[in-house]
């Protein structure tokens, strides 16, 4: 009898107690990792076959990581140490099947059932070291290899999922798919859309001023056409920028970062999207760019930019909402961040709140440095018959303490009044239009180009807003400064953005101001530039 209770349990090898390891710690993962089957999600990473590929790499480094301690403490303390171990994968494994009821049945981390279940989850692993006979341990382990084929089918699965471009490209001007232009460049037009996100026309001007604190926008203003009444194709950035950069107003549907447009038959309910177009089928604006001879650029965010437009943009940086950091490393300690989002234990959701606006602030901070670095480089570097679409996070939330700090205070990273952080972020906006401005002045740009600023949509979550939807929502700035124009002027007619493409194009073959129809050009300016073309 002595010998029997002595040998070792035959699922107690290496081999099994390393995939025992693993199930617990991917379950413990399970509801970030099922959170990228979701194509919102992937698209908010910019997903790339190697981000599977990392975050599964980290649930193997974690289980090694436990397993490799275990086994060296096994080994210098003894036998005594295994209940330790054994009821340390027990609490794992309870708490990644926990984190999974919670996210796949949509329960309260925090409520009290679930803290119940913890405190049962904690009796039954003290009722268990307090009985060394139990073999508790060695069923869950049981239990952890019936599982492992499943945790390999979902992680298979997971590196199956759609995945977009590299949305980074390295900056080289001279990789510049340019053609030969028929315009020379003293005559050439530089074409700048810059679109801001959520920028609201009310809390910008006031009773049809400018606001008063926004001096750099008002030097633009100065000698540029400032429309006052002027609306965005939809109420959301994944509608209003396709729209505008394709220049159609019809239905719109994205898979997989793919986007198609069309008219669905409401009155089929099976409908598949048959009637849809295929972006890749439409014309758009980087492809008038390209027949005309222009070098294009895009530096945005959180859209599939490269995927849209393909080899019709010769420079692309598009920020995912975790593009950073950079490092292998790092990125697989976001994913760990992130995952613990998941969690229901008491003590780790705690510490992760207490981060999350200092790791969120710092992140975002970064993210409106690197598109402002990569914006003035574009003015600056590129040549003259250049089209780039400049789509900046700002003036959206989060609303930082500074939005131009390379940290954020970890007790002090967000501001909690909305209304004051917007302001905020709008002061932020004026002054990095001043520096827009300043690069095109430097790179003698400014004079000859087609400068668009405008806005994907107004503010959703405007506190003393009357509403939220409809026209108040499409309601958003818009200031011209059209080639060589040298006063301010004001247009207080309704005024579709979409319908800047027509100005667009019209610089792209040298005829904006000929070709233009007048009746969106205030007449003033469309008999000036009649004579600069003349």
């Amino acid at each position: 009898m002595l010998k029997q209770t002595e040998k070792q349990p035959s699922n107690d090898n290496v081999l099994t107690r390393m995939t025992a390891a693993y199930v617990a710690v991917f379950l413990l993962f399970g509801p970030h990792i099922a959170s990228f089957f979701e194509p919102l999600n992937r698209r908010l990473y910019l997903w790339e076959r190697n981000d599977a590929a990392l975050l599964l790499s980290m649930t193997i480094a974690v289980a090694g990581t436990f397993l490799l301690i275990s086994t060296l403490l096994r080994r210098i303390i003894g036998k005594k140490y295994l209940p330790v171990a054994d009821h340390a994968f027990l609490i794992a494994l309870g708490a990644g099947l926990l984190a999974n009821i919670a996210f796949h049945f949509d329960l309260n981390k925090f409520a009290a059932p679930m803290q119940t279940a913890w405190l049962i989850l904690f009796a039954g692993v003290g009722w268990s070291l307090a009985r060394p006979q139990a073999s508790i341990a060695q069923h869950a382990r049981k239990i952890c290899l019936v599982l492992s084929p499943g945790v390999l089918l979902v992680a298979i699965q997971l590196a199956g999922q759609p995945t977009y471009p590299s949305p980074l490209d390295a900056w080289n001007p001279e990789n510049h798919n340019v053609q030969a232009t028929t315009q020379s460049e003293s005559t050439t037009t530089p074409v700048y859309l810059f679109v801001f996100d959520e920028w609201s026309y009310a809390r910008t001007f006031e009773d049809g001023q400018l606001n008063s604190n926004f001096s750099q926008i008002a030097r633009l203003a100065d000698s540029a056409t400032v429309f006052h009444n002027a609306h965005s194709p939809a109420t959301c950035t994944i509608e209003s920028m396709p729209r505008l950069l394709f220049q159609v107003d019809e239905s719109l549907y994205m898979n997989n970062g793919q986007i198609g447009f069309g008219v669905m038959d409401k009155t089929d309910a099976n409908d598949t999207n048959d009637n849809f177009i295929q972006a890749k089928d439409r014309d758009n604006l980087f492809a008038a760019a390209k027949r005309n001879g222009y070098s294009t650029s895009i530096i945005g965010f959180m859209l599939p930019y490269k995927m849209w437009f393909g080899k019709n943009v010769d420079f692309c940086r598009s920020y995912s909402r975790y593009q950073h950091p950079y490092s292998p490393t790092e990125r697989m300690a976001l994913h760990l961040f992130n995952a613990a989002q998941h969690w229901t234990d008491p003590w780790l959701p705690a510490v992760r709140i207490r981060l999350e606006d200092w790791e969120d602030a710092t992140r975002v901070a970064q993210i409106r440095r690197d598109e402002i670095q990569d914006t003035i480089r574009v003015i600056k570097e590129s040549p003259p018959n250049t089209f780039a679409l400049f789509h900046h996070i700002l003036p959206h939330a989060p609303f930082l303490t500074d939005n131009d700090a390379e940290s954020q205070s970890l007790t002090n990273a967000m501001i909690e009044d909305e209304l004051e952080g917007y302001r905020k972020n709008l002061a932020f906006l004026d002054a990095t239009i001043g520096r827009f401005v300043d690069a095109m002045v430097t790179a003698n740009r400014f004079d000859d180009a087609l400068i668009i600023i405008t806005s994907d949509h107004g503010w959703r979550y405007d506190p003393v807003a009357s509403n939220s939807s409809g026209d108040e929502l499409t309601h958003i700035p818009l200031i011209v400064k059209f080639p060589h124009q040298q006063k301010s002027e004001t247009v207080t007619d309704r005024f579709e953005t979409m319908n800047v493409g027509r100005w667009i194009e019209a610089a792209f073959a040298g005829k904006l101001k000929q070709d233009t129809p007048a009746a969106i050009i205030p007449p003033s300016l469309a008999s000036a530039t009649d004579e600069n073309n003349g």
